[in-house]
């Protein structure tokens, strides 16, 4: 298993010591640290470093079918999530409907889990979402399509706070993201 972790700063990686310990004992077998306000290095996030290492992600959720979990807020949530169909689009050379297709299969055959927290409405966001989807109706409208709004997200990186994500052979997710799979490369942790 694989485990993606990030947090703002090296002091709230709470759990470093038992992430070496699970290293140890063989139940992890890479660790990633994503730090996004620690003042010496570039800023992090775990989708970043999803990224990275996107053909061991590809294997262990897709050629081994592993399980993803994603813990952590919404917004890490989503990045996480559309950084893995990037991912799995990439190196399985799928189409855009492939790519959603698979993403379907994973939940429905309970591959991808999510455990998500501190859902903020900000005022400015529901107002630009509801223009979009003004914008979208009467487009729609004016073209005879589909009237389906388009829902759009805001963009952001990691959020506050920690957040993992795990890939499994039953893989990813989280602000931690935990991956799960063998034989993947010995990268070293950030830590």
């Amino acid at each position: 298993m694989t485990l993606f972790f990030g947090c703002r700063t090296r002091a709230l990686d709470l759990y470093s010591e038992e992430k070496e310990a699970m290293k140890r004992a063989g139940i992890l077998s890479h660790t990633y640290l994503a730090l996004s306000r620690e003042p010496t290095i570039p800023k992090t996030y775990v989708q970043d470093l999803l990224v990275e290492v996107g053909a061991e992600v590809y294997c262990q959720v897709v050629e081994q079918k592993g399980h993803f979990y994603v813990c952590g807020d919404c917004t890490m949530a989503e990045c996480v999530y559309q950084k893995l169909k990037s991912i799995v689009q990439e190196h399985g050379h799928l189409t855009d409907q492939e790519v959603e297709n698979f993403m379907l299969q994973m939940r429905d055959e309970n591959r991808y889990h999510e455990d998500i927290f501190g859902i903020t409405l900000r005022t400015e966001e529901i107002h630009r979402q509801k223009r979009e989807s003004a914008r979208v109706r009467m487009t729609s409208i004016q073209t005879g399509g589909p009237t389906t709004p388009t829902l759009v997200q805001g963009g952001g990186g990691g959020g506050g706070g920690p957040f993992a994500s795990s890939i499994a052979p039953q893989v990813v997710g989280s602000s931690n993201v935990a991956t799960s799979a063998q034989g993947g490369p010995n990268i070293p942790n950030n830590e």
